[in-house]
């Protein structure tokens, strides 16, 4: 008989059975041992002399099993540890089917997981339920168990290595002994027999009134947990429609039945709001979903539409996407494009200017714009002007570069005629310039000109030769606007320069009845000074620069007034303070130093 399977059908059977078959088993063992006490005097001498055979017939079987344990404890542990599990399950086999005093063994993990169960096959590779099965994961070293009725287990860990792996069972038949018993119980049993039926009858009275009384308690008892259980079981197919009533008891059951109320209700209201919520977010996202497809749809007309050639390229230059306005400017489809790097497009001078931009934008996450030229499909080389800036993805990490590209060839274009024009322009003030340089040596060579008229003509003449030589450089204008212009120092003498627009400047100065005053330190100096201040810089560029702003002094200061030029030196540090006393019209005072600016 499979005492398994029926253990597990009673498992399985409601608790209003159990409680009933389990009082009920109670009230028969206490019957029967009223019975068996009431014949007890009897017997007693008999059964003492069987129960120490019993004992040691016993104790025997377990001596036994304890020892065929230990060493088959020591061969699988050994077997284990080389992994060879076929051998320990053929040595486990062995001691089964050799001894007869052992039925069956199981071996098993500490998850419980049958590697081989004798007792029953089926069983192997599953997790085992039973509760002896619980209980054993939970012991180390060598126990033993009263198996079933007819055997005994005997239990002990399996270690892997140094870890605990498992457990073997084995299960010792008691059989013989239980034969021995019968016999000696059948003798007595001969000599009791007319007293036992009559108990029996007695008992089958009593049986039938207690098991009536205990299923009706039994029932009373577990009506509660039966609809509590039958609403669990609604509530976890989705029907929450289900009521559950609140005792007003104050034993475990009603409390437990009011918990229970209280949880469902909540997780109604709960299921409510979040019924509603999923609603609201569903139409969230249906906005979100339309909100984001318009502005797909938008920015890839833009995208598609841009005059400036728009490009994306990956971290090893490769192009993943282009729009129109970029294949029409390089004379690639995007197809085309895919299969090319940047640096196929760029004309083979600016390689290295290519790979530099890629590492700033790499560290600084953007780049300047800059110029080159690419190779059109045609062979043509097309001026254009990049930006570019690093796209990022989900986690922060560079996914690639997009670009801007732009056609500038009309740039390029205007920048030579202008560049062609200027030289045109300077080609036609040098001339006249020269003649007045030419005119005032002449001059200068006349033996009746005093030492004034001289001085004038000289400055006539290096005005003349400094105008030209600001034509000349006037084409590194841009450059230094760029802050690309390498300037040629010299040690100059601020004193000196800063004295000659005095007489460069005389002209304006007596429009208005004004005068200069030099000071060095606070102390005042003229042209017989033996005072020297050198700085380090173009001579021409820093004339132009103390030009400019003492003639804006001189146009902003009001009449009969008097300009002053103060110069202080600090370690290495020359300040210079042109001072007038013009006020500053309200209007231009924001942008006063912008380009252009006039104070009257």
């Amino acid at each position: 008989m499979d005492f398994s399977f029926i253990y597990k059908k009673i498992l399985n059977i409601s608790i209003k059975w159990k409680l009933t078959i389990i009082i009920t088993a109670l009230m028969i063992g206490l019957l029967i041992l009223l019975t068996w006490t009431h014949i007890s005097a009897q017997k007693k001498i008999m059964f003492s002399t069987l129960e120490r055979h019993i004992n040691v017939m016993r104790d025997n079987l377990i001596s036994t099993g304890k020892i065929l344990m230990e060493n088959l404890i020591i061969n699988v542990e050994k077997d284990m540890a080389v992994l060879n599990f076929s051998n320990v399950i053929e040595s486990i086999n062995t001691v089964v089917n050799t001894n007869d005093t052992v039925k069956a063994s199981i071996l098993m993990d500490n998850n419980r997981t049958a590697i081989l169960n004798s007792n029953n096959s089926q069983l192997v590779n599953c997790v085992l339920e039973d509760d002896i099965s619980k209980e054993v994961t939970k012991l180390k070293g060598l126990h033993m168990f009263n198996y079933q009725k007819d055997y005994i287990e005997i239990v002990s860990h399996v270690q892997f290595s140094t870890k605990p792996w498992g457990h073997l069972r084995l299960i010792l038949n008691l059989q013989p002994l239980i034969t021995e018993i019968k016999q000696s119980e059948k003798q007595i049993q001969s000599e009791i027999y007319s007293i036992i039926k009559r108990s029996l009858i007695n008992a089958l009275i009593f049986m039938s009134i207690s098991f009536m009384l205990v299923y009706y308690i039994c029932r009373r008892i577990t009506k509660k947990l039966i609809n509590l259980t039958h609403s669990a079981e609604l509530l976890s197919k989705g029907n929450f429609s289900v009521e559950i009533q609140k005792s007003s008891g104050n034993d475990e059951i009603a409390i437990l039945q009011r918990s229970f109320a209280i949880m469902a209700s909540n997780l109604k209201s709960l299921i409510r709001r979040l019924n509603n919520y999923n609603k609201k977010l569903e139409s969230t996202v249906e906005e979100r979903t339309m909100e984001l497809k318009a502005s797909e749809k938008k920015y890839k007309g833009l995208y598609n539409s841009s005059k400036d050639g728009i490009f994306y390229i990956n971290l090893e230059n490769t192009f993943q996407n282009a729009n129109y306005a970029f294949s029409r400017l390089s004379g690639y489809s995007s197809s085309q494009l895919k299969k090319l790097k940047l640096n196929n497009l760029v004309e083979d001078k600016y390689t290295n200017k290519i790979e530099q931009v890629i590492n700033e934008i790499k560290q600084k996450g953007f780049s300047r714009e800059i110029e080159l030229n690419i190779c059109h499909k045609s062979g043509k080389l097309i001026p254009i002007a990049i930006h570019a800036w690093l796209l990022k993805d989900n986690t922060g990490k560079p996914d690639g570069i997009w670009g801007f590209g732009r056609d500038i060839s009309e740039k390029k274009s205007a920048e030579k005629l202008r560049e062609d024009v200027e030289k045109m322009i300077q080609h036609d003030i040098k001339s006249p310039l020269n003649g007045i340089i030419g005119l005032s040596s002449l001059i200068m060579d006349i033996n009746e000109m005093n030492e004034t008229s001289i001085q004038y003509i000289e400055n006539i003449k290096e005005l003349s030769l400094n105008t030209i030589q600001l034509i000349d450089n006037s084409l590194n204008m841009h450059k230094i606007e760029l802050g690309t212009y390498q300037i040629e120092a010299i040690d100059c003498d601020l004193i000196s320069m800063l004295l000659r627009f005095q007489i460069e400047c005389v002209t304006m100065m007596k429009v208005k009845n004004l005068r200069i005053d030099y000071l060095y330190e606070n102390n005042a100096f003229h042209e017989n000074s033996k005072i020297t201040c050198f700085v380090s810089g173009e001579k021409l560029l820093l004339k132009n620069l103390f030009g400019n702003l003492i003639k804006n002094a001189i146009e902003a200061s009001p009449k009969n007034e008097t300009i002053t030029i103060n110069i202080f030196r600090t370690g290495k540090e020359i300040e210079i303070r042109i001072n007038n006393q013009g006020i500053i019209p309200e209007n231009i005072r924001t942008n006063f130093f912008d380009y252009f600016i006039f104070t009257c």
